[in-house]
């Protein structure tokens, strides 16, 4: 009524959050098919699939005072949550896959219906400011796609897990 839209900004984020706590998980855990000279170069690339992706997480125009601005709270605590996990993705390894799968399914769905439904929410609001129709560009389209793949993987893994 007021005009007025509520969207929780960081929670844009979180599809960037999963990929980085995914990646986490995956560099360590101990899979067949990944033997020999393999395993190490998809340690890597998994490792820094996850620093790239919790990077982005850095405000814009970053600098000391940005990381104690209270709008970026949020966002600079997640940063610093996703390099913590993928510093110490050896120990997570670890845990039980059913453990880690769970919080990247979980996470995924949420990483899913979150900005889709905020964004079909500000679409019409902007089109209105615009005036002109607009429609979703690819980035959310490849996002979806990418979480949906993320979700698959992770639900296989979690149907091998109970056999």
């Amino acid at each position: 009524r007021s005009g007025q839209i509520v969207v929780w900004r960081e929670g844009f984020y979180l599809p960037l959050v999963l990929v980085s706590l995914a990646a986490s998980f995956w560099a360590f855990q101990r899979y067949p098919r990944r033997q020999g000279w393999w395993r190490w170069p998809s340690r890597v690339l998994l490792l820094a699939t996850a620093t790239v992706a919790a990077l982005n997480l850095l405000p814009p125009a970053w600098d000391q005072s940005t990381f104690t601005n209270p709008e970026f709270r949020q966002q600079i605590i997640a940063l610093g949550f996703c390099l913590l996990v993928m510093g110490t993705s050896p120990l997570w390894a670890l845990l039980p896959r059913l453990l880690t799968t769970g919080i990247v399914v979980l996470l995924g769905l949420g990483s899913l219906w979150y900005p889709l439904h905020n964004f079909s929410q500000l679409l019409p609001a902007i089109r209105e400011l615009y005036q002109q129709p607009l429609v979703a560009g690819w980035g959310v389209y490849t996002m979806a796609t990418g979480v949906i793949v993320l979700l698959v993987l992770h639900g296989i893994e979690l149907c091998n897990l109970d056999s």
